[in-house]
């Protein structure tokens, strides 16, 4: 593709034009990223953003001790969930929200209903995915040194719908965790302990799942029992310290519990029967991956100037996210810890680089669709009320949101049908992904010599994917539509059709008003494909017997309540 783009009937391609294409997809995906940030809201960020006032409220009421209980008596009106996290989490928001947190102590702002303050507070997202970026780059640089395919690395993981979608439309902090779990990975790769075991201690209150990468990396080169038991304790260090304060009171045990235990249930729900007992794909797979990294030796992968020093870790911890985001009943939004991991390993090998750059393509886009269909949380209705546009998407006079929300969209047009098709795309391309890349000897030593190639079509392929589906996200919750001139769904207007008979109906439209459409909705229980008989609708002129419309479905073919 590199290739068409330098060569045009034979002649070289401008040089100078070459050079621009990077800006050019910086600037699409910068549009798409700005577009997701300005427009889209969900309540877990305002509801984060309320909780981390509260803190500071507490702290100056000298009501710190009670937090949780303070939290819960004084939230906001349109806050969904009180603080039921560690604290150290809201302590984060506090400080990067702190001229929020003035502007609301001298009463000059409602930070739960100002656009400002709730862009500011989403503002922590966007610099996050800024710092994964940064020490995803940093990681893959180890072993290429091409800026353009560094570039190319660095879109492939911003652009990502499952990047875009968890972190700049519904909002999830994930990406702070996230950012902290690659700093920890490179230094890790950098044998800088110190530092990596200070980055996941502050990674593991945010999310406990920081644990499913510290585990197989501790794992990696730590080969003593009681070393390793030792080492462990640092990744819990933040967040002991921080519950000391709270430990024996009610209302911390009862927000942190009901959280933990949600995250719980969803990794064991996910279990399956196999003999007589229920397991846990996940918990299996995961141990599994823990005992082969324990048994591997490091002298042989952990050379100074080796690649598997960089690479085997890097390909440790896309196994365990793969592992849990495609076995586990996860919150949609959890996919975005997956995503750089996984774009690390397919910029890993030079000569697999094209179908590595598909598979990643393809796990993107389904898993974004996927995650669009099955998760309500993208079917809010106040998606797009709240923020930048929220004074020019409300329908104005005479008409009515159309479809309201992705989720209705994909039910009107029957989609949801697709819906295990669409999974198993994503989940068949994680699972190819990592089975051509693994970082075996002879692979290793082949890639050390091999040279990247700087094609565009990925990166470009990669945004324009995701930019449909926020344009699909953004227009299904906004489009609107005349409000129906006559409605016709109440009981009296409600027949049984049998075999060879005729329901009608008339109606009087004003001639001050056009109609554009009807619709009709068949209640038709379970039909059989064996059925044959077939329902015709037809639209006659009651003054002059002209027949309008006339339409002939099978029964067999119809939705039960469906227009």
């Amino acid at each position: 593709m590199s290739l068409v783009f330098r060569k045009l009937k034979g002649k070289r391609f401008p040089e100078s034009l070459d050079r621009a294409l990077p800006v050019v997809e910086w600037a699409f995906f910068a549009l798409i990223a700005l577009f997701a940030f300005a427009v889209f809201y969900y309540t877990d960020f305002s509801d984060t953003l309320d909780n981390a006032m509260l803190l500071g409220d507490s702290i100056l009421d000298g009501k710190f001790g009670s937090y949780y209980e303070f939290a819960a008596r004084n939230a906001g009106n349109r806050t969904v969930y009180t603080a039921n996290y560690d604290v150290f989490l809201y302590l984060v928001f506090l400080i990067w929200d702190l001229p929020v947190f003035i502007l609301h102590r001298l009463n000059l702002i409602n930070h739960m209903s100002s656009t400002v303050a709730l862009l500011w507070c989403k503002s922590l997202i966007a610099a996050s995915l800024t710092a994964c970026a940064f020490f995803l780059r940093k990681i893959i640089s180890r072993w290429v040194k091409s800026r353009r395919v560094l570039n190319g690395a660095v879109i492939m993981f911003l652009a990502s719908g499952m990047t875009v979608f968890p972190a700049l439309v519904v909002c999830q902090y994930d990406a702070l965790s996230t950012a902290l779990m690659l700093a920890g990975l490179y230094f890790y790769i950098e044998r800088k302990e110190k530092l990596f075991f200070l980055m996941f201690a502050l990674a593991v209150p945010l999310k406990m799942f920081a644990l499913f990468l510290f585990i197989p990396l501790l794992l990696l080169r730590e080969k003593r029992i009681w070393a390793i038991v030792l080492k462990m304790i640092p990744a819990f260090a933040v967040n002991f310290v921080f519950s000391l304060p709270f430990r024996g009171d009610a209302w911390y045990e009862l927000c942190l519990g009901s959280q933990n235990k949600d995250a719980v249930d969803l990794i064991l729900d996910s279990s399956v029967k196999i003999g007589n007992a229920s397991v846990c794909p996940f918990i299996a797979a995961f141990f599994v991956l823990c005992v082969i990294c324990y048994t591997m030796k490091s002298e042989k992968w952990d050379a100074d100037h080796s690649l598997s020093r960089f690479q085997v870790p890097v390909y440790v911890c896309a196994a365990a996210m793969a592992m849990f985001v495609c076995l586990v009943n996860i919150r949609s939004y959890w996919c975005v810890i997956a995503v750089p991991f996984l774009v690390a390993v397919a910029f890993s090998d030079p000569e697999k680089l094209r179908i590595n750059s598909l598979l990643t393509i393809a796990a993107s886009a389904c898993g974004t669709l996927y995650f669009l269909m099955h998760h309500w949380v993208f079917s809010s209705r106040h998606i797009v009320d709240f923020l930048a546009l929220s004074r020019f998407v409300s329908p104005a006079e005479g008409y009515e949101y159309k479809y309201g929300n992705i989720g209705a969209f994909f039910r009107e047009k029957e989609l949801m049908t697709y819906e295990p098709f669409v999974y198993s795309v994503f989940v068949a391309s994680v699972i190819l992904l990592l089975a051509f890349n693994v970082p075996k000897e002879k692979t290793l030593s082949r890639r050390k010599n091999a040279k990247f190639a700087a094609e565009r079509w990925h990166s470009l392929l990669q945004i324009a994917l995701t930019g449909a589906l926020v344009a699909l996200i953004f227009v299904t919750s906004s489009a609107t539509q005349r409000v129906p001139l006559i409605e016709t769904t109440g009981a009296d207007y409600s027949e049984d059709i049998f075999a060879g008979s005729t329901v009608s109906a008339d109606f009087v439209a004003p001639e001050s008003r056009d109609v554009t459409e009807l619709s009709f909705t068949a209640g038709v229980g379970s039909p059989d494909r064996s059925v044959r008989s077939t329902l015709t609708v037809t639209l006659e002129n009651a003054r002059t017997g002209e027949t309008l419309v006339s339409r002939t479905v099978g029964t067999v073919l119809l939705t039960d309540k469906a227009p």
